[in-house]
């Protein structure tokens, strides 16, 4: 597919031949085989980017909807609460829980229908508790006035000095999702010895709890698509734009367009 520049706009060309010999009967994959080509531009742990010629920007887009809700993960499923003293319910907290990403391959496990065995089932289990406040504190109440200046009220959040300082946190102490520690099942510390199931991020902020407060619960999660619910999805997004190519015909207008092009867009002297 070409374009052509002309003075009222941009007209696209349907360059005839592309396509070889094949016959336009032949199967539609092997057509896509024969023309497409891909060229990873960027990779690393969290991104990969890649240049996609040869097919038509349908066939790009349907990449796109396939890697955000048809490419399955592992999230956590069902939550069982034992003990949650904090602020934050249960059910919203279940639903933070299963939208932290999770690095265990989907491949190892099977999908889930019936019961729940060490095929299909991954465990996490979380127990925090803040310890208790035994500092004497200057300030009794929020509602007193009378403090340091810049010291924070109880309600606050402690400093990173506060938090170390002995005697332990005196203000709030923080869940993350390192907290979340794998329960292996049946065979599977065997299988995944090499690979051990864990949070993608271990800084993901769950909760907060106050001195004396404590949170313990059990965590299974399951092999999932997107399609079925968003906790699944395999990529935080997932985009594409076209790459413009544009050939100026030679003629009087040709020069001072080549000038005046932006440099992104064009290459070459014009």
């Amino acid at each position: 597919m070409s374009y052509a520049v002309e003075a009222h706009g941009v007209r696209r060309i349907h360059a005839p031949g592309k396509t070889g010999d094949r016959d336009p009967s032949a199967n539609y994959a092997e057509l896509v085989a024969g023309r497409m080509k891909l060229h990873v531009t960027h990779l690393d742990a969290d991104e990969v980017e890649f240049d996609l010629s040869g097919v038509d920007v349908s066939f790009a887009n349907a990449l796109r909807r396939i890697m955000l809700a048809e490419v399955p993960t592992m999230a956590i499923e069902t939550v069982y609460v034992e003990e949650n003293d904090g602020v934050i319910q249960d059910e919203v907290l279940a639903h933070r829980l299963g939208l932290v990403p999770i690095a265990a391959d989907p491949h190892d496990f099977e999908e889930l229908h019936d019961d729940a065995t060490d095929a299909n089932t991954i465990v996490f289990g979380l127990e925090v508790r803040a310890p208790p406040n035994r500092r004497a504190t200057r300030v009794p109440s929020a509602r007193v006035a009378q403090r340091l200046p810049g010291e924070p009220a109880p309600h606050q959040d402690e400093d990173d000095a506060d938090e170390y300082a002995e005697g332990g946190p005196r203000f709030t102490t923080k869940v993350f999702s390192s907290d979340l520690k794998w329960l292996p099942q049946g065979e599977q510390e065997a299988f995944l010895a090499d690979r051990p199931v864990r949070p993608v991020h271990a800084d993901i902020l769950l909760a907060k709890l106050r001195p004396g407060q404590a949170l313990s619960l059990e965590a299974h999660g399951r092999k999932g698509v997107a399609r079925d619910h968003a906790k699944f999805s395999p990529v935080a997004t997932a985009s594409y734009r076209m790459k413009p190519v544009v050939d100026v015909k030679a003629g009087p207008a040709a020069p001072p367009f080549a000038v005046a092009r932006p440099a992104s867009v064009f290459e070459g002297g014009g």
